[in-house]
């Protein structure tokens, strides 16, 4: 028998974090037009949360099986067709993201295709923010060259610009699902 929460207009609603469920996905199905964002799951559970406030979050799989897959979306209208996607990852998956105050996420968990389901464990916790994560808060840089980088938001390369993605752990997921952020470096 699937699980109450098999299907998207079924995803059970997170009400606040720190969230920890355990599920018996092994009766999970994947219904018609679900997205499949990482790699193949034929057995797939929903969530979703909609913070008060903004916050970073961190949805992860750790305390279950290896062989799994976690996707999050934001909803852009009421239908499975109207997800955007935000992050993905396989095998002892974790995404981490900045949510939006009154914006809905939806958290797709499964198996890896070719794995039978079995027992699923989803986690979604609030992440504390940077000591400097707002203008009141800015640290202070003593002269220029500093030993701290410049981080900025992702752009593209220029040929002028000698600059190079980087993974910046804990911050914004990139396509990949891996925290990027662009250092630019003096020459």
């Amino acid at each position: 028998m699937p699980p109450a929460n098999d299907n998207f207009a079924d995803a059970k609603v997170i009400t606040s974090l720190s969230f920890s469920k355990t599920v018996d996905a092994s009766g999970a199905t994947t219904e018609s037009g679900e997205p499949q964002s990482c790699n193949s799951s034929n057995n797939t559970i929903w969530y979703s949360f909609t913070p008060s406030q903004a916050m970073w979050v961190r949805v992860d799989m750790w305390g279950g099986p290896s062989e799994t897959n976690l996707a999050v979306y934001r909803a852009y209208g009421p239908g499975i067709g109207d997800l955007s996607y935000v992050g993905c990852n396989s095998w002892s998956p974790s995404v981490e993201f900045q949510a939006e105050a009154g914006a809905t996420y939806y958290f797709q968990a499964g198996t890896v295709s070719w794995y039978s389901p079995g027992t699923l464990q989803i986690n979604v916790n609030q992440l504390p923010s940077p000591e400097n994560d707002n203008f009141a808060s800015a640290q202070m840089i003593g002269s220029l060259p500093s030993a701290r980088a410049r981080i900025s938001p992702m752009r593209p390369r220029s040929r002028t610009s000698p600059s190079r993605p980087v993974p910046i752990p804990g911050r914004s997921t990139g396509r990949s699902g891996m925290p990027t952020a662009l250092i630019q470096t003096a020459h």
